[in-house]
């Protein structure tokens, strides 16, 4: 009688392990959905379960772009352009003043090749920022398409992490982030420029974000700050670190300063590639930090 009833127990518990884990894939089966943002598609990946809170992440993500879109004439970013000045107390301050902190530290950082100034050749270094005001210089317009994509691309993962996703995925047009509550890594996809649905080499991500910047998409659309042509030969140029915004704007000095730039990145301790022109053919090369992130 014992042996019957425990055999029974046994296969209720089978039967109901069964279906919790029936339930579990199906709940944390990941979803997709797209939205547009500074004029890209940006595809975010997360769990089923969590499908009822995905739209106050996107609807974030546009409340952020109609502040920092350069090219939206009702942006936070072009009041600050027409007006000067914005002081705290504005409903933009706050987050002018994050992406602002940001863009003025890796101007810094690359010696002026980051520089949302560069529209009338004031770099960002003469913006003056403080916690009460910021005031750009006389004639001053900031373009912050350099940066504006992984900052959204952040703070949507922020959000994603408040609302309780146990894991998340965004990509905006090659400004990828990655979160998951176990730190897993994730395999990445770096695009061939000659191809646009191949990849020309993969990496891990562990909480981590990687940006891609390329002459391949958009033709020449990145300048030298002093509004030159650009001289590296750089078509891509990829940046992995913790922030996508970070990513985002090395990515594009990248391009701007060239190859040797590789061991700057290192030292900063962000793993980047390029892929240049040579005798008309491409060639890709990477510092070491990033070679021991390749599969």
């Amino acid at each position: 009688m014992n042996n019957q009833f425990a055999r029974v127990l046994f296969t209720i518990f089978v039967f109901a392990l069964v279906l919790f884990t029936m339930w579990h894939s199906r709940m944390y089966r990941p979803s997709m959905d797209k939205v547009i943002i500074m004029d890209t598609v940006v595809t975010i990946s997360y769990p089923g379960i969590k499908q009822k809170n995905v739209s106050q992440i996107l609807v974030y993500m546009q409340r952020l772009s109609n502040m920092l879109d350069y090219y939206n004439k009702d942006s936070c970013l072009n009041k600050l352009n027409k007006e000067g000045k914005i002081d705290a107390g504005d409903e933009c301050f706050d987050v002018l003043y994050e992406v602002l902190t940001m863009s003025k530290d890796a101007w810094s950082k690359s010696n002026g090749a980051f520089d949302p100034g560069y529209v009338n050749k004031l770099p960002i270094g003469r913006t003056h920022i403080t916690r009460q005001k910021i005031v750009l210089a006389e004639g001053q317009v900031l373009d912050l398409s350099g940066i504006a994509k992984g900052f959204i691309v952040d703070k949507a993962v922020e959000k994603a992490v408040e609302l309780g996703f146990p894991y998340v995925w965004i990509n905006a047009g090659g400004e990828v982030k990655t979160y998951s509550q176990e730190g897993r890594n994730l395999l990445v996809g770096i695009r061939d420029p000659k191809h646009r649905t191949k990849a020309i080499t993969h990496i891990y991500l562990k909480n981590e974000s990687v940006a891609t910047s390329g002459m391949y998409e958009r033709g020449m659309h990145i300048v030298e700050p002093n509004g030159s042509a650009l001289p590296s030969g750089i078509i891509s140029a990829s940046v992995v670190a913790k922030s996508c915004a970070v990513a985002d704007a090395f990515a594009t000095a990248l391009i701007v300063k060239g190859k040797d730039f590789l061991d700057d990145l290192s030292r900063m301790g962000l793993p980047a590639m390029c892929i240049y022109v040579k005798d008309s053919s491409e060639r890709e090369i990477a510092n070491n930090l990033w070679k021991e992130k390749q599969v």
